[in-house]
C-alpha cells in the first residue's frame, strides 16, 4: 500500500493554544530556541494531539516524566534506563537525573529536589517542539504511529512499548517543508522521507 503523510512544521508549545483537538500522529522532541542544535526526535504518539501534546509537557512540569541534563538530552536513549533497576537517590551526577518510577517514595524524591532539577526540567519545556498529521481514521493512525516507531526503532525513541499493529506499510512517504524536521527525520535510512 502507497502512504504518503505530510507532516507539519515544527511548533512550540505555544501554538497548542490555537490549535483545534484534531486527531492524528505527532513526534515531539527538543529543538534549542537558539536554532544552533538540531530538532531531537524523543517521542512519538497517536490520539488527539492537542489533548495528548498538553498532557506530555505537564507530565514533564509534574514529575511524571524522564528529566535529562540539556547536555545528554540529544542521545537520551543511550542512557534510558530500566524501569526495574532505577532506585531512588540523592545523586544528580549522572546523565538521566530523573526517572518516575510511580512509588510515594519517587513522588517525595522529585518535591525535595525540585530546585536541584528545576533548570533541566525548564531547559525541557522551553525548547519542546512537536510536529503533527492529521489522521481521521483511527486504523490509519495506528499503523502510521506503529510504521514511523518501527522504522526508527524503539531503542532510539522514549517510548515505552511497541504498538500492538500487524499492517505493514510498505511504500510510506513522510514528507515535511520544515527543515528541522527533515534533517531529524533523514538520520533515519529505514525512512522514506523527502
Amino acid at each position: 500500500m502507497n502512504e504518503e503523510y505530510i507532516f507539519s512544521e515544527l511548533y512550540g508549545k505555544e501554538h497548542l493554544v490555537e490549535m483545534n483537538n484534531n486527531s492524528g500522529v505527532y513526534i515531539y522532541g527538543f529543538m534549542d530556541e537558539k536554532g544552533d542544535k538540531p530538532f531531537i526526535l524523543y517521542y512519538i504518539g497517536k490520539g488527539e494531539i492537542k489533548k495528548r501534546l498538553t498532557s506530555h509537557i505537564q507530565n514533564l512540569l509534574c514529575g511524571n516524566s524522564t528529566i535529562y541534563k540539556e547536555e545528554y538530552l540529544s542521545e537520551f536513549y543511550k542512557y534510558y534506563k530500566d524501569l526495574k533497576k532505577m532506585n531512588i537517590s540523592n545523586d544528580l551526577t549522572g546523565e538521566q537525573i530523573y526517572f518516575p518510577i510511580g512509588t510515594i517514595d519517587s513522588v517525595n524524591w522529585f518535591v525535595n529536589n525540585y530546585d536541584k532539577l528545576r533548570t533541566h526540567i525548564e531547559y525541557m519545556y522551553k525548547n519542546f517542539k512537536f510536529a503533527y498529521v492529521e489522521i481521521s481514521d483511527d486504523y490509519d493512525r495506528a499503523n502510521l504511529e506503529y510504521h514511523l516507531i518501527n522504522k526508527i526503532g524503539k531503542g532510539k525513541l522514549a517510548n515505552l512499548s511497541m504498538p500492538n499493529h500487524t499492517k505493514e506499510y510498505l511504500n510510506v512517504k513522510i514528507t515535511t517543508e520544515d527543515e528541522g524536521l527533515l534533517t531529524a527525520l533523514k538520520k533515519y535510512e529505514n525512512l522514506n522521507i523527502d
